[in-house]
């Protein structure tokens, strides 16, 4: 069985004009066990308020790999090194907020094979709160993943 976690946060401040919405998140990670490559996480966020929300998507996995979203840590409890792409950036544009109307939702899917070398082994995975903008994802970091890669 897959692990869902689901994380509901009222009235954040998701927006630069201060608009409050009620945002879920939900990080789907393959089931404890056996796994191969890819390595696939998928992430969804819902806006459950009555207005629209403006989500900023730096540091989030709706943007894709352009930090460091996760803390893995093989089973001597070293942390994997993060190999994927860091951004730099100036003031965010409009293209940099992900929209979503009441109640609607979006999902992404992300390959941790992608930005980490994942030699066969024992591993946990923590989202990584400090890299992340979005405050239903910080609340995710109290929360490990253990699995096992085949190869």
């Amino acid at each position: 069985m897959n692990k869902r976690i689901l994380f509901l946060l009222g009235s954040l401040t998701m927006t630069s004009n201060t608009v409050f919405a009620s945002i879920d998140c939900e990080l789907h990670v393959p089931k404890e066990g056996v796994v191969e490559k890819p390595f696939i996480v998928e992430f969804t966020v819902k806006n459950n308020a009555a207005t629209e929300a403006e989500i900023l998507t730096w540091l989030t996995p709706l943007e894709g790999f352009w930090s460091s979203l996760f803390i893995l840590r093989n089973q001597q409890k070293q942390e994997l090194v993060y190999q994927g792409p860091k951004a730099k950036r100036l003031a965010p544009t409009p293209d940099d907020y992900l929209h979503l109307k009441p109640n609607e939702s979006y999902r992404t899917s992300l390959d941790l094979a992608e930005v980490y070398e994942i030699p066969p082994g024992k591993y946990t995975l923590i989202p990584n709160s400090a890299q992340s903008s979005l405050p239903c994802w910080q609340s995710l970091h109290t929360v490990q993943w253990s699995f096992m890669v085949s190869k």
